[in-house]
């Protein structure tokens, strides 16, 4: 047992000791609790070398024990966080495009309250440099992957249309300030816009009231001084910025009428902002649809899905081949039987 303990111990020292615990409040306190417990455990393993020669018999106490226990959870939960900290970005490609011309690409940045999904332990400024870090792996490389490179969409839902809108008019902001940039938001084609909340200041106390706790909202928003940077709705108003606002690409924003998470007035009103100061916007509504219907629901159910035929005929608006192949493509499957989805309706927090 020692000698578990004492690699385990020698290998949290190592690693914890090539991380700057300062860069991150969770790792700052694992690395104040690894650090803890390997002192106690050195002392202890001092103390029970010598009361073993004399008493080898005696058993362990509950406080080595403990110790034993922390030492060899550390190594796990340290491992676990690194993974975490790890950028993931998937690529899905056609089955068959050797030999065929580029074809045109959709960046798409996942929701989930800013919590689930892709970005824990992350603020918002960890989820926007995260995104922009995306965004730029795809403009670099995806040619390599049969992508066209002049057809690069971004699109978000929930949560991820707010963060791809943030990581858009920011980049917008450095291009237009003549900042060295590692891709162009002048060079997106469009904007994809799914259920999202553009303006926080606006939206805090309904999320409050939806179960994203304020407290918890605001941490991860950097407090509430923060939920205007934070808010692109409000930050495209700003005159200082005129330059940026007319690098933006055209946005569309795509919203269920019937979505209580997120109300389809978010939409609205961004929507109207933009056209106010020159970018080009448009709106599409789905009459009765929620929050989740256009996400998971809808394509549950099989057969037409209106949101990827909207999204079909944008992107391929000036195709005509892929426009005229797209009626003859195999119908798309029912995953689960209606009763199913009414019933996660009826206990979804979303």
């Amino acid at each position: 047992m020692a000698s578990t303990e004492i690699a385990v111990d020698t290998i949290l020292i190592k690693e914890y000791g090539n991380e700057d615990a300062n860069q991150h409040p969770f790792l700052h306190h694992l690395t104040a609790q690894a650090a803890t417990a390997a002192a106690n455990f050195k002392r202890q393993k001092r103390h029970r070398v010598s009361r073993e020669c004399v008493l080898p018999s005696r058993r362990r106490s509950l406080g080595h024990i403990v110790s034993h226990a922390v030492a060899l959870t550390f190594l796990p939960l340290r491992l676990g966080f690194k993974f975490l900290l790890c950028l993931w970005l998937d690529i899905y490609l056609p089955k068959t495009r050797h030999g065929q011309k580029p074809k045109p690409v959709v960046v798409f940045v996942t929701g989930g309250a800013w919590i689930l999904g892709n970005f824990p332990q992350g603020t918002m400024s960890d989820m926007i440099k995260d995104v922009s870090e995306g965004i730029s792996f795809v403009f670099n490389n995806i040619e390599e992957y049969g992508g066209d490179i002049n057809r690069i969409y971004l699109m978000g839902q929930s949560a991820g249309a707010h963060i791809a809108a943030c990581a858009v008019v920011k980049q917008a902001i450095k291009e237009a300030g003549g900042e060295k940039v590692s891709w162009c938001v002048s060079r997106i084609k469009a904007y994809f816009g799914l259920s999202g909340g553009y303006n926080l200041i606006n939206l805090k106390d309904h999320f409050h009231s939806r179960g994203l706790h304020r407290s918890i909202f605001l941490s991860i928003m950097e407090g509430e001084q923060s939920l205007q940077r934070f808010s692109p709705e409000v930050v495209v108003q700003d005159p200082k910025i005129k330059d940026a606002v007319s690098l933006l690409p055209h946005f569309i924003l795509f919203h269920g009428t019937a979505d209580y998470s997120i109300p389809s007035d978010s939409c609205k009103t961004f929507a109207e902002v933009l056209e106010r100061i020159g970018v080009k916007v448009e709106t599409v509504l789905y009459k009765g649809k929620t929050h989740t219907d256009l996400f998971v629901q809808d394509p549950m159910r099989g057969g037409k899905d209106q949101l990827v035929e909207d999204l079909i005929s944008i992107i391929h608006e000036n195709d005509r081949d892929a426009l005229a192949r797209n009626p003859m493509a195999r119908q798309r499957r029912r995953l689960v039987p209606e009763l199913l989805l009414k019933l996660a309706c009826t206990v979804s927090p979303f």
